[in-house]
């Protein structure tokens, strides 16, 4: 049964986070498209999230976003010490794989 909730969680989750991607990476009217172009030239590329936490809850933000998109019901202080001081600092996330990925570990 937990695993059931937790896999429903996590695909939850994925689909939560799919839909805040397509709602926020959709371009603005009047965007230049060379901006994306400069982005790419780029080697590593910047988050577009961090994962890190909120009320001492596992939380996902949009880079530069103080306001977390998704607060998760995984309570900080359960976690090993190592995730703990992460999470604190904040996750840097490079893409949607690498944060479904992630909150898969955090949640299962």
């Amino acid at each position: 049964m937990k695993k059931t909730v937790t896999a429903s969680l996590g695909l939850a989750a994925a689909g939560l986070i799919g839909f805040a991607i397509g709602f926020t990476a959709a371009p603005e009217k009047g965007a230049s498209p060379a901006a994306p172009a400069a982005a790419e030239a780029s080697s590593v590329p910047a988050p577009l999230y961090r994962l890190g936490e909120s009320d001492g809850k596992l939380a996902v933000y949009l880079a530069g976003k103080s306001t977390p998109e998704l607060v998760f019901d995984v309570w900080i202080h359960n976690l090993p010490d190592v995730d703990r001081e992460r999470l604190g600092a904040g996750i840097d996330v490079p893409d949607e794989e690498t944060l479904t990925a992630l909150i898969e570990d955090y949640t299962s």
